[in-house]
């Protein structure tokens, strides 16, 4: 079994959260192109409450907290 780590998103992880929204059910839904889906993701970095999730060095997600 792997091990989940978390760290608090900068803009470095941008394009890999990205990448996992606009792969994702939630982001064919909900974000028509990948500037909208950056846009949100931008949004809760600058807000400090976007973490992103890692098995080893390989970004696998992402969250938001409130």
């Amino acid at each position: 079994m792997h091990e989940i780590t978390f760290t608090k998103a900068s803009e470095q992880h941008l394009r890999d959260c990205r990448d996992a929204l606009c792969q994702s059910t939630l982001g064919e839904k909900y974000f028509s192109s990948p500037g909208s889906a950056e846009d949100a993701i931008l949004e809760g970095i600058r807000q400090e409450n976007l973490y992103v999730a890692f098995i080893g060095e390989e970004c696998v997600g992402f969250t938001y907290t409130q």
